[in-house]
């Protein structure tokens, strides 16, 4: 399993807890304090079925065969069973961060965002800054991915954040060979990935002896 394949699984057994635990067929939310664990042994073929693009009857054909057969409970309503399997397949969609990193991948060159965000990566760098609470976790993960844009691009959101994590940097970053080309307005200019890491590492320090 790659990276972005293990990062995607992780977040699909977080979101698959929390929708069988809502989902809860046997009623038990609320009613002792393991109930939140009590789905568990169904998240992993959950996940595996979702990163394999099942279709949602196959993925209601296995919620039934848990419900119905392995839970012993063979009058459960069909319609909560299909509901639960759309709401499921609903996790596959694209996520901003997941239409964000295909972006940028295709992007062939690193638009250093302007005010007039005339890109699409330019303006995904600006939506992945503004929901940075909920995405810092996975971009950080985006510093080490196999496209040298895609980490270039997460290099630019860290910067508009001013986040302290420009300050420690990997050090299989800061000296990365893989070359990338950087526009700024009309200007282009080719380096290689870690020297843009560097500079911004340096920005970054500068900032902070700035402040204080």
């Amino acid at each position: 399993m790659t990276k972005t394949k293990s990062s995607q699984y992780r977040r699909l057994i977080g979101e698959c807890r929390e929708r069988w635990n809502r989902f809860d067929p046997i009623g038990i939310r609320g009613r002792h304090a393991d109930h939140l664990n009590e789905y568990d042994s169904y998240l992993a073929h959950t996940a595996e079925l979702l990163l394999a693009d099942a279709d949602s009857f196959k993925i209601a054909a296995y919620v039934r065969q848990v419900v119905r057969v392995s839970m012993g409970i063979s009058n459960f309503p069909e319609e909560r069973i299909v509901e639960f399997a759309q709401e499921l397949k609903r996790l596959t969609v694209p996520d901003l961060l997941d239409a964000a990193v295909q972006i940028w991948r295709e992007a062939q060159v690193v638009h250093d965002p302007s005010r007039s965000l005339k890109t699409p990566s330019e303006v995904m760098v600006r939506t992945i800054a503004d929901e940075i609470s909920q995405y810092r976790e996975r971009l950080m993960e985006c510093l080490s991915h196999e496209s040298q844009l895609v980490a270039a691009y997460a290099l630019l959101v860290l910067r508009k954040m001013n986040d302290p994590a420009l300050k420690e940097l990997p050090t299989e970053l800061l000296t990365s060979h893989k070359k990338i080309t950087v526009r700024t307005g009309s200007f282009s200019e080719t380096m290689e990935l870690g020297a843009l890491a560097r500079m911004l590492r340096k920005e970054a320090c500068r900032r902070e002896r700035n402040i204080a």
